[in-house]
């Protein structure tokens, strides 16, 4: 896990020259590490011998941790979103409970625990609820889709854009 290079490829007899970049001579290959872990490798070539010096071996381990947390930020980000979603959508969820006043009702309307689905690349939902309502609700918490789940083929969702979803699957006759 430390910068390799070359400054001379032919002196190294098991150098895979790249087929793309035929006129290299120098290469440089800085890993880009994170806490230890290895994300990539940052690969330079050159096409002039000995262009990798000292200083140009800094520049570019410098070049290499920037890219490193910038990648660990980008991966954080993501892993933010991803909660932020979900919570959205519960809070979602939690809104339409919070609509139905009697708890009996609430408890024989809800057949199962809504939870978190991708939308599926087929865009089709399988449930064996036939009859039931089923509510969808985007990121930010709002309705997208409400209908009754149909017997025995599964439901439609093409129309959606791919992203996260919240299914609620309940059997009363109205949605409060």
């Amino acid at each position: 896990q430390k910068p390799v290079v070359i400054n001379d490829i032919l002196s190294v007899e098991d150098h895979l020259p790249n087929p793309i970049l035929p006129d290299t001579q120098a290469e440089l290959a800085v890993p880009l590490l994170y806490g230890g872990a290895l994300l990539g490798v940052l690969d330079i070539q050159d096409e002039y011998m000995d262009s990798f010096g000292d200083l140009e071996l800094q520049i570019k381990q410098t070049l290499a941790n920037q890219i490193s947390t910038a990648i660990q930020n980008a991966r954080q980000f993501e892993l933010t979103q991803t909660r932020l979603q979900e919570v959205l959508a519960l809070n979602a969820i939690a809104d339409f409970v919070r609509e139905i006043t009697d708890v009996e009702l609430m408890i024989e309307s809800v057949l199962t625990i809504p939870k978190m689905y991708p939308n599926p690349s087929n865009g089709m939902l399988h449930s064996d609820a036939a009859g039931a309502i089923i509510q969808l609700f985007d990121v930010r918490g709002a309705s997208v889709f409400e209908g009754r789940c149909p017997e025995q083929q599964p439901l439609d969702l093409t129309h959606l854009p791919s992203g996260m979803y919240t299914v609620v699957c309940t059997r009363s006759k109205a949605i409060h």
